[in-house]
């Protein structure tokens, strides 16, 4: 039986999103050059067209950090992986992505929570035309917010987002000693 699973290798992963899709003489050098656990090549051959229309879909990362980055903050590095996702028998069960950055800013945690509320907020459509910088409205979306500051030496905030195919968490923090708060930014994504 044929599984949709690949090995999470650098040339399974660069392949994967490759908008392009395979020729013959590329699948020929991914048997050669990926690990033996690798079954991407299976999955080629039973989904190929499948898997060039959802690579188009999947948005860079640049593009997701862009949407979710804090307004003049500095970025401590960013990274687009494998999200790994398995099923009870530990076997890759959903073919997933998953985004992350690091933000930090001289924003206090209150000022940068109050910004991400406004982003998240469900306005009328009236008040979203011209709006800048706000993500698209989705159905079935639910937004959250967490603080375990109280009594305790850091502040720490904690955001989110749940819809059918995303997870987004941001972590907000800061100690009375830092003078800039951080914002661990990561984005789930299943295709």
């Amino acid at each position: 039986m044929l599984r949709n699973r690949w090995c999470g290798c650098h040339l399974c992963m660069t392949s994967f999103f490759s908008p392009k899709g395979f020729c013959s003489s590329a699948i020929s050098s991914i048997v050669s050059l990926c690990p033996p656990s690798c079954r991407l090549v299976l999955v080629l051959f039973t989904t190929m067209p499948l898997l060039r229309a959802q690579a188009e879909d999947v948005p860079s990362l640049m593009t997701m950090v862009g949407e979710w980055r804090y307004p003049d903050s500095k970025m401590k590095g960013a990274s687009m992986s494998d999200g790994a996702t398995l099923n009870a028998a530990g076997e890759r069960s959903t073919q997933s992505i998953t985004y992350q950055s690091v933000f930090t800013t001289p924003d206090s945690t209150s000022k940068v929570i109050a910004y991400y509320k406004k982003k998240l907020s469900s306005p009328s459509p009236q008040s979203r035309e011209g709006a800048l910088n706000e993500l698209p409205l989705v159905s079935g979306r639910s937004v959250k917010f967490h603080e375990d500051s109280e009594g305790r030496p850091v502040e720490v905030q904690v955001v989110l987002i749940n819809t059918e195919n995303h997870s987004t968490t941001l972590v907000v923090t800061r100690s009375a000693m830092e003078s800039e708060t951080h914002i661990a930014w990561t984005r789930y994504v299943r295709l």
